[in-house]
């Protein structure tokens, strides 16, 4: 089963969700500190706030911010880290990417490399292929 999230690409051979993050806590935070462990902020704090906004994010994936804070007091920290200039680009990318990079040379063989934010588990039948 492939999915493909605004997260990540999940599939069981490359050691990444196969389900809703929330489904299973020590596996969600397991990836959450995959992820983000190649890219660190400058500051102690940063790192656990884009942490803990990618673990409520992940918990509820196609969801707003707001959405996936659930109050006030959560949304409000989040878009003030965002809006930190010492949070880049760069910076929030940077640990998905070497995850990404580990995960990809792990991996014998071809490796197919799908982007989208469009997630589906269901077959395209013959008629529509």
């Amino acid at each position: 089963t492939i999915c493909c999230t605004n997260i990540a690409i999940c599939d069981e051979t490359l050691g990444m969700m196969t389900k809703r993050p929330g489904e299973d806590h020590g596996h969600h935070e397991q990836w959450i500190e995959t992820e983000t462990e190649g890219g660190k902020f400058p500051d102690v704090r940063l790192t656990k706030r884009f942490g803990n906004l990618l673990g409520m994010m992940a918990r509820r994936v196609g969801d707003t911010i707001p959405a996936a804070c659930r109050d006030w007091a959560n949304t409000k920290a989040a878009y003030r880290s965002l809006a930190n200039p010492r949070v880049t680009e760069e910076r929030v990318l940077a640990g998905h990417f070497a995850a990404t990079a580990a995960r990809a040379s792990a991996v014998d063989g071809l490796l197919l490399v799908l982007h989208d934010t469009f997630c589906s588990k269901t077959a395209i039948s013959p008629a529509h292929a």
